[in-house]
């Protein structure tokens, strides 16, 4: 049997989707709505930095070792050109806690003055 590395959410929870074609349609339901996509977890703006924590609907991991790491957040800077993949998740709790976490450690480097304090246009 092989391994399923495609997810959907049931009620927040990971879900492992083996059918592609299903995993696709999930997926493409869950970005166009109604209302806010499904797959965002939180998003804020840290003066010139996008935090986004979002459902990658694939375990980047590929069942190597360790849980499933079907959520992550990453920090897009202004102007754009990197994105500092900070960290990702197993679940919908810890990927809502990881985002907590990287928004206050923005704010404090921001507030001790590592970071650019100018806010976004």
């Amino acid at each position: 049997m092989s391994q399923t590395y495609q997810y959907v959410l049931w009620d927040r929870v990971p879900v492992p989707e083996p059918d592609l074609c299903k995993w696709a349609e999930w997926m493409g339901r869950a970005l166009r709505g109604p209302g806010p996509s499904e797959r965002i977890v939180a998003q804020d703006d840290v003066g010139r930095h996008f935090v986004s924590t979002v459902f990658l609907g694939l375990d980047r991991l590929h069942g190597q070792h360790g849980p499933i790491a079907v959520f992550e957040t990453a920090v897009f800077p202004e102007p754009p050109g990197t994105v500092e993949i900070v960290e990702r998740y197993a679940t919908w709790d810890e990927a809502e806690a990881g985002h907590r976490a990287t928004v206050e450690r923005l704010r404090a480097e921001l507030a001790s003055g590592k970071a650019e304090l100018d806010k976004r246009d």
